[in-house]
């Protein structure tokens, strides 16, 4: 049997564990000039997103080895004409593969969701890669494309010795 709760401190290393799984996979996702902007989150990193002011980090827990988390966070929006709106952020959400598919995610989700409506959040966001297989769930859930962040690697840049701009426009995720 599955159960979701708030992470603690005895849950960093596997957790940390788990970030790396997590990190291999968006790794795996990049084009190779832009794998160098991933990184797995180090320790102190992790150990803010458990127990820091404006986080809360969820583990699900089966049979006692926990199997996936999500990191939650609220954060303050610039909207125009100088006004804000305090946003809940999904920072991390990650499954072990053989879990997937079973509501695993979609419990964390709720979980966080409901922080967010004690916090009064107005909107919530979350950042995926144009080629992520969980877009579809994130569809579900309610999320929406908002805004559209494109990018360009520099002749000579870090990463990009070498390569040249996709003059074809296509996003550098996948390929």
């Amino acid at each position: 049997m599955m159960a979701t709760r708030r992470a603690t401190e005895a849950d960093l290393d596997r957790i940390l564990e788990l970030g790396h799984l997590f990190y291999q996979e968006r790794r795996a996702m990049l084009a190779p000039a832009y794998r160098h902007t991933e990184a797995p989150n180090p320790l102190d990193t992790m150990r803010t997103r458990i127990s820091g002011d404006g986080f809360r980090t969820y583990v699900a827990d089966h049979e006692g080895w926990i199997i996936a988390y999500l990191v939650a966070r609220i954060t303050t929006v610039p909207l125009p004409h100088d006004r804000f709106e305090r946003e809940g952020r999904i920072c991390d959400a990650f499954v072990l593969p053989e879990h997937r598919g079973q509501g695993v995610a979609s419990a964390l989700y709720a979980a966080a969701s409901s922080w967010f409506d004690e916090e009064g959040c107005e909107c919530e966001g979350l950042t995926v890669y144009a080629n992520n297989p969980a877009l579809t769930l994130y569809e579900r859930w309610g999320f929406a494309p908002f805004s559209l962040n494109m990018r360009k690697r520099r002749i000579g840049g870090p990463g990009g010795e070498g390569h040249r701009a996709d003059a074809g426009g296509r996003s550098p995720v996948g390929r």
